[in-house]
């Protein structure tokens, strides 16, 4: 049995499960900023309601959630490119072999998380799990 298999026999029988929404597309219309690739709420086009990111069809993947560990300064950050720092509200270990990207959304105990980093645990060519930061969206 590979390490993997050995991954998803026990998140089968100990894990939890989430929703994992794939990541479809950004709003687009009109109204969207040509520099920013973002909705414009300055735009005479903006919609009456706000313009929400498209995602596919739901899975459910078996894993394990946790809360992050604490870092030096008592809570976990990820540094984007642009140098902010976002907070991680809660961690997911899914199998090697689970596609997930960032910017995906994850549902967990009613509330929406997105994806915001994904970090690959092998051995030797075979992914065993991801290790997946995930940050509260906003409502």
């Amino acid at each position: 049995m590979s390490k993997l298999d050995q991954f998803k026999a026990r998140a089968a029988s100990k894990g939890q499960s989430v929703t994992l929404y794939p990541f479809s597309a950004n709003p687009s219309g009109d109204y969207i900023d040509t520099d920013s690739g973002y909705p414009d709420p300055e735009d005479a086009d903006y919609p009456e309601t706000v313009p929400e990111v498209t995602y596919d069809t739901a899975v459910t993947v078996t894993g394990f959630v946790q809360p992050p560990t604490a870092g030096e300064r008592g809570t976990r950050y990820i540094k984007t490119k642009h140098g902010e720092e976002i907070p991680v509200d809660l961690v997911f270990f899914c199998p090697g072999d689970q596609a997930v990207t960032v910017r995906d959304k994850i549902v967990y105990g009613g509330t929406n998380y997105e994806v915001r980093q994904i970090q690959e645990f092998r051995e030797r060519s075979t992914v065993v799990f991801k290790e997946v930061l995930l940050e509260k969206m906003t409502e």
